[in-house]
């Protein structure tokens, strides 16, 4: 018997103490006063127990439990026949088919509602042939060293 932590010898020995404390006209008191509101909650618990099995059973009539495993069953069928990949397959396999008509009718618009004659591959021979390039100016290297003095070994003129 465990009640709380408290086991049966645990409990003995706070009766023990409680009569050596309040003596033992007053524990005797005092036990049966414990004992009603035990035998009290012994009886709500047991009537709180019985109305929720019986809920509890006319709830679960059978046909529920038989109905929900029955659903679970299918919800598995689905997943073994499901093929993700597949799917995605023939997925991408419409979207291009979708994607090459939309060209062909873009294209197909496109030629005819164009006014202008087509642009020939070769640019006619009397054309006008491109402005030559402008002449460049060459400049005179700088020297990095203008600023520092003539070394001994230079000639003065260069």
């Amino acid at each position: 018997m465990n009640i709380f932590g408290v086991g049966g010898w645990e409990l003995v020995f706070v009766i023990i103490i409680a009569m050596v404390v309040m003596g033992p006209e007053r524990v005797a008191k005092h036990m049966f006063t414990l004992g009603r509101w035990t035998r009290r909650m012994m009886v709500i618990y047991n009537q709180a127990r019985a109305a929720l099995r019986d809920e509890l059973l006319s709830i679960d009539d059978g046909e529920t439990l038989e109905g929900l495993k029955q659903v679970r069953d299918d919800i598995q069928d689905l997943r073994t026949s499901i093929n993700p990949r597949q799917i995605a397959t023939d997925l991408n396999q419409e979207v291009r088919q979708t994607m090459n008509s939309v060209e062909q009718a873009v294209q197909t618009a496109a030629d005819e509602t164009n006014i202008l004659p087509p642009t020939p591959a070769v640019p006619p021979s009397n054309s006008i042939a491109p402005p030559p390039p402008a002449p460049t100016v060459q400049k005179k290297a700088a020297q990095h060293d203008a600023w520092l003095p003539p070394s001994p070994d230079t000639p003065a003129d260069a």
